[in-house]
């Protein structure tokens, strides 16, 4: 049996968006792409994974390093799974960043310290190793990432107008 690769088609905003993250990707080793929930990130992110190979991440993975630690454990799956992607890829896509800050901050103001320190010390990893992480978000990225990156939006599609003169 032959596997055919499906063609991954974007709406005019999301090739817009994907021809963004491209054009930054020579230049940055930590991109963002925006975008409100529905509007396509991981569409475009399987794009750039289909353009540029490395390992995808989503939740799902993240929750699977989970459950092998304690609850408490948060930050520390999420730079157990980082790390792993890292250590076999030099480009490593992380969709819905969003959900794992919300869990963090779910758990207390003072978690999201620890958020920001083990992404600081994976970004200053990924820098010297010159790897490349794409992290899309439907939030505002914690600032270690905000800090370092070249940041592409999925904005809204035009709305359609009807006029009853």
């Amino acid at each position: 049996m032959i596997a055919m690769k499906r063609e991954i088609t974007l709406t005019t905003t999301q090739q817009a968006a994907f021809e963004r993250l491209m054009a930054g990707f020579p230049a940055a080793y930590v991109l963002v792409l925006r975008g409100d929930a529905g509007m396509g990130k991981t569409t475009v992110l399987r794009k750039v994974h289909a353009a540029t190979g490395g390992a995808f991440r989503g939740i799902g993975e993240f929750l699977s390093e989970l459950v092998s630690r304690t609850p408490d454990a948060v930050e520390e799956a999420f730079l157990g799974m980082l790390d792993d992607a890292l250590a076999g890829h030099s480009v490593v896509i992380v969709d819905d960043l969003h959900l794992v800050t919300t869990m963090v901050r779910s758990r207390g103001h003072g978690r999201t310290y620890l958020l920001d320190a083990a992404l600081t010390a994976v970004l200053g990893e990924a820098a010297a190793q010159q790897k490349t992480l794409i992290f899309g978000s439907a939030e505002e990225v914690p600032w270690p990432i905000r800090l370092r990156a070249f940041t592409a939006e999925i904005a809204p599609e035009e709305m359609l107008v009807v006029r009853h003169d």
